[in-house]
């Protein structure tokens, strides 16, 4: 619906979070499975945050205990505590969306992916993984960015591409905008 989840920010969310203006915001939303591949976004955060300082990450969702309690020492092991922020179930994701900078999709295997759809709708610029239904909605390079499955570095390195880039952003952010009007 993109009379709920559209171009905007949404500080109140950020501020929730304890999240400031001038940090770079990247953004993942689904079910915290292994399936998801929230590790390798894990490793892309520890690429980031040991080259440039100014990122934060948030991963909405909830699902397996175990694969979250995973997570957990994942983010705690690379020293990203205060980096990596984990919401939970949240019933405002349009809230979410509104709030990123970026929208990484790290999946292994991914049908047709709703949440990316949503970013898309949102002026979120997106990065994704090469990983099934990605490659249905995101032309490379036009409405997004995609990437090899499985490469903390290459999703590390679009990401960062990304933040030097804003022009490439609100390019990519208003073709895929216009995309999700157009056919979804």
């Amino acid at each position: 619906d993109t009379d709920v989840f559209h171009p905007g920010t949404d500080s109140t969310f950020r501020g929730d979070l304890g999240v400031r203006p001038d940090e770079f915001l990247v953004g993942c939303v689904g079910r915290l499975q292994p399936v998801k591949g929230l590790e390798v976004l894990l490793k892309a955060a520890a690429i980031l945050k040991s080259s440039s300082p100014g990122y934060r990450f948030v991963i909405v969702g909830d699902g397996d205990d175990r694969y979250t309690r995973d997570l957990f020492a994942l983010r705690d092991r690379a020293g990203l505590g205060d980096d990596v922020l984990f919401t939970g179930f949240r019933p405002d994701i349009h809230r979410a969306m509104a709030a990123f900078d970026v929208y990484a999709l790290t999946s292994h295997s991914e049908g047709f992916s709703l949440s990316t759809i949503e970013a898309m709708a949102s002026g979120v610029p997106v990065v994704a993984t090469r990983c099934g239904g990605p490659e249905h909605i995101l032309e490379d390079g036009v409405t997004g960015i995609l990437v090899k499955a499985g490469s903390a570095s290459e999703v590390a390195q679009a990401i960062q591409r990304l933040r030097s880039d804003a022009s490439e952003r609100l390019k990519l952010a208003t073709a895929a905008r216009g995309v999700v009007a157009a056919r979804y």
